[in-house]
This record gives C-alpha cells, structure tokens and sequence, in this order.
C-alpha cells in the first residue's frame, strides 16, 4: 500500500498597516487552523495604532512579525513571500478572516491532486462588524470573463510555491489591482482550479483602499485588461465614465458640450490606453513603462507572459529606518 503523502504546509503572509482594529480576528482566524501545519508571517509597515501591542500578546511560536515602513501591500507581500519556508503560500490582508476548516479544505486538494497549483474558492463580503452582505460572485477562470471583471477574491487564492518562484513577484507599482494583475500572469502558465465553498470572509468599508480610491482601482484595471488582452473591455470604460460622473458632476452637466465629452469617454479610452499611443494626462503615470517589461523569472512548464510596471517607482527613502523583528513569545529585535 502507497502511504498517503503528508498535507503541504501553509505559509500565510499578512500585510498589515495601522489594523488594530480587525487584526486580531485575522489573525485567530488563521492560527484556529491547528489540524495543518503552516506559519504566519504579519508584514507591518510601521503601525502607530497600537497593533505591535496586539502582535506581541500573540503567544502563538506559529506567528512571527516584522515592523518597518515598505514600498506598500506588494512590497510587504513580497518580503513576506521571501521569508516564507511553506509548500503553499497566500496572503490574508489583516482585516479579513480565514472560515474554519478552510485550510485542511486546501490542504486535502493539493495533496490529492498533484496537478493542482492554483485555486480559489468563494468568499463572503462582509461589513466592518462582520455581518455578512453578500457572496462574492466568483466565477470558473475564464480569460474573456477576466477581461471584463476579476471574479477572483484574493483571500480565497492559494498557490504552491512553484508558482511564485515561476511568476515571480507582485508588482509594487500596483496600488489596487496587484492581486487582478497577478491572476492574470499565473493564468498565463497555470490552470486555475475553482472550488465551490466558502473558504474566506473579506471586508467591506468605507476605510478600505478599494473603495476609498475607486477611480484609481478602474485606471490601473484598464491598464492591466489592455496589456493582457490587447483591447480595452467596454465595461472598463462605462465604469470609469459613471465614477468621473460621480466625482466630478458640474464638469459633465452643465452644457450639452460637455455631457456631450462625457457620453464620448467609452470611445476614447480605448484609444487612451494604447500602449501605441503617446500617454498623457492620468494615462500617462500607468502606461508610461509598460514597454520595459517585469524581471524574467524562469518557468518550470512554460514560458510565462510577464506583465510590466504600471506605475513609476515608490519612493525607498525608508530603506535606512530600522526594522523590528519579532517572533511570538521572543523580545523584539533590531536588524
């Protein structure tokens, strides 16, 4: 008789920045999974909220956490990532939850399934005091689909390490679709699985980046559809053309010459973010290196489509700031 292969260890990476609110439902969330082996990396960026205090009272040797001002999520995500000692790797933004059992859910299919790299499952979205609002509409991976909308939750997203090591990193110029933009790079090798069951909560406020910087989500997702699939989806564009009228109303309403520019942005934007065309304006911050291309990382199935930068370079004038490192139960230290 074949003995059963032991379940994958889990590394869950944790980016989080002034959470002292939802982190330690987070964080439960992840360590009541004790029926799997896995480890849990919280990446802070230099929370003044009091959150190292919560992190600290964590007496938990499966937690352990750095502090230090980054580059943003990708970049925490990445320092995470490159810490990390598990076979299956995720990240758990630090104010949404893990469902019990989610964990040894995953971990049955990819020790069962070999041929199994990347899945996600469904995800409910719920408000800031955890009361559910509706289920996410996840969808089977389908390129045409994704174009138009990402019917991917990232909480609900696991990979095995090959992935990462083939994809290579998240890109740190990305501010809201890192996760939209990664998707479609790891689609560009992988077959995406889809599991029909709840596997995480994710949270809805006003707080949040997604919805407190919703026009600059639809720019980078424009960017990212055109530069993965060579058109602009026409629901990119009608989302961008309601959000400006949201924002900016008296800039449309007030003439008929001007309601008049604003029923022609779904016939312009295509044009604007055409990687041929000469960017300017707004455009221009996101598809100005779009030609430079991601570092190559080398695949181990096929050679993967890399994605380029969409925006310039964070500011790094934080490399010099010292950095506490900690582990769970252990005094902090300076590196």
């Amino acid at each position: 008789m074949t003995a059963m292969k032991p379940h994958p260890i889990f590394s869950i990476i944790m980016p989080s920045l002034n959470q002292r609110r939802f982190i330690e439902r987070a964080i439960d969330s992840v360590l009541v999974h004790d029926d799997v082996d896995l480890e849990l990396i919280v990446m802070d960026g230099g929370s003044t909220d009091g959150t190292l205090e919560v992190l600290k009272k964590v007496g938990d040797p499966r937690l352990r956490f750095t502090s230090s001002p980054d580059r943003g999520q990708a970049d925490a995500i990445n320092r995470g990532f490159a810490q990390a000692r598990g076979e299956v790797l995720a990240w758990l933004n630090s104010d949404d939850e893990y469902i019990p059992g989610a964990l040894s859910h995953v971990a049955d299919i990819f020790q069962h399934d070999p041929d199994c790299f990347s899945l996600y499952g469904q995800v409910d979205m719920v408000d800031e005091f955890g009361r559910v609002l509706k289920r996410y509409p996840t969808k089977p991976w389908n390129d045409k689909k994704m174009a138009r909308k990402c019917y991917v939750s990232q909480p609900s997203v696991f990979l095995r390490r090959e992935v990462v090591e083939t994809c290579g990193p998240l890109l740190t110029n990305l501010m809201l679709c890192l996760d939209y933009e990664y998707w479609h790079r790891v689609a560009d090798v992988y077959r995406w699985r889809t599991i029909d069951r709840p596997l995480a909560l994710t949270r809805v406020y006003s707080q949040t980046k997604t919805a407190s910087r919703r026009l600059r989500g639809i720019v980078e997702g424009c960017c990212v559809s055109r530069h993965y699939f060579g058109q602009l989806p026409l629901r990119w564009s009608i989302k961008y053309m309601c959000r400006r009228a949201r924002l900016q109303p008296k800039r449309y309403f007030t003439s008929p010459k001007k309601l008049t520019a604003w029923l022609a942005i779904p016939l312009v934007m295509p044009r604007r973010v055409s990687p041929q065309a000469a960017p300017r304006g707004w455009t221009k911050r996101f598809l100005e290196t779009l030609a430079q291309g991601a570092p190559q990382h080398p695949p181990l199935h096929a050679q993967p489509r890399m994605s380029a930068a969409i925006l310039p370079p964070a500011p790094t004038d934080h490399e010099d700031s010292p950095e506490v490192v900690v582990v769970a139960s252990e005094p902090a230290r300076f590196v």
